[in-house]
């Protein structure tokens, strides 16, 4: 007769697919991570707060003032740009009208089918100035639909280091550019500031760098860290080119991107210490080419293409500090 452990062994064992299956919920590919957003009113935001909890128990009310990357479902009460609305824009998930909590809460507890909620659904709804954002969010969205990578998701937001004055504000800001960024599919260092950006042992990983750049300040940058980074062929631009840059799905190439910065600190530097005051600035990058390489990795090194050695007297190319290149006409 087998003893008990003998039985044991005998009695067939499920396999290891089935019973990892068995794990798992039915419904776990429908979890819903929702984000409220927009919505200042208190009472207005704990109703919708329940409602969300009580319509489905595979639903998760995340409860941030800030975006969560985590989140699956936007829920926006108006399309004000704020880190929410482009946080759900980058990262190309469902932003939709509250209307879709309300809706489902109504209809038996059962979650409605996003695309009759969402913001382009009803196009009298939306105001002329949200119609960008609509826009934007509807093809990010897309590209999400079909696999594609996302909009930062390029060799020129690899690598990007965020700087700012060291202040509670503008902390706050550069923690709200680096959620945008990551949900766009960049990737942010951190330990870098003004003060180490130019060490070639901190520059030399970077791809990219953005400053929160307050123009009724001085600079936070001086010129020579500006050159020395174009020099090594990274750019230097606006934090504020991150929304700009995601409601025009604007060229994300590097040569783009460093000719943005000239036009941007030609203008701030000689803004502040007079016109023709940084001949270095006068002189931009050529186009990329259709068939030439676009990318950081294949681009030709930025030395190469500056010459500093040309006063503005005798350049025949002077640049005009005042006409800045328009992003959504690019």
């Amino acid at each position: 007769m087998p003893n008990k452990a003998e039985k044991r062994k005998l009695e067939p064992q499920p396999a290891p697919v089935e019973a990892e299956a068995q794990k798992q919920p039915e419904r776990v590919a429908e979890y819903k991570r929702i984000l409220i957003a927009n919505c200042q009113d208190d009472l207005k935001r704990k109703a919708i707060s329940r409602a969300i909890e009580r319509v489905d128990h595979f639903s998760l009310n995340l409860i941030s003032s800030d975006f969560v990357n985590a989140a699956t479902h936007i829920v926006a009460v108006s399309l004000s740009p704020t880190e929410k609305i482009f946080g759900a824009i980058a990262a190309g998930i469902w932003l939709l009208r509250i209307d879709w909590v309300t809706q489902s809460w109504r209809h038996n507890r059962v979650w409605q089918p996003e695309d009759r909620f969402s913001f382009d659904s009803d196009p009298t709804t939306i105001r002329d100035d949200a119609k960008s954002l609509v826009a934007a969010w509807r093809r990010n969205f897309e590209r999400r639909r079909r696999n594609e990578p996302k909009v930062f998701a390029v060799d020129s937001f690899k690598a990007v280091a965020v700087l700012s004055a060291d202040s509670p504000v503008h902390r706050r800001i550069v923690e709200s550019a680096r959620r945008i960024l990551f949900a766009g599919g960049a990737h942010c260092k951190r330990g870098v500031t003004a003060a180490n950006v130019s060490h070639p042992a901190v520059h030399s990983s970077l791809s990219l760098v953005l400053v929160v750049d307050n123009e009724n300040e001085a600079p936070l940058l001086k010129p020579s860290v500006v050159q020395t980074l174009l020099s090594a062929g990274i750019p230097v631009l606006s934090c504020d080119e991150i929304k700009t840059i995601i409601i025009h799905d604007a060229p994300r190439h590097l040569r783009t991107l460093l000719n943005l910065s000239i036009d941007y600190w030609s203008n701030r530097f000689n803004t502040v210490h007079g016109k023709a005051a940084y001949p270095l600035f006068c002189h931009k990058f050529e186009p990329p080419s259709q068939k030439g390489a676009t990318t950081m990795s294949a681009a030709p090194h930025v030395i190469d293409l500056i010459d500093t050695s040309i006063s503005p007297e005798k350049s025949s190319t002077h640049y005009n500090y005042n006409d800045m290149i328009d992003l959504a006409s690019s």
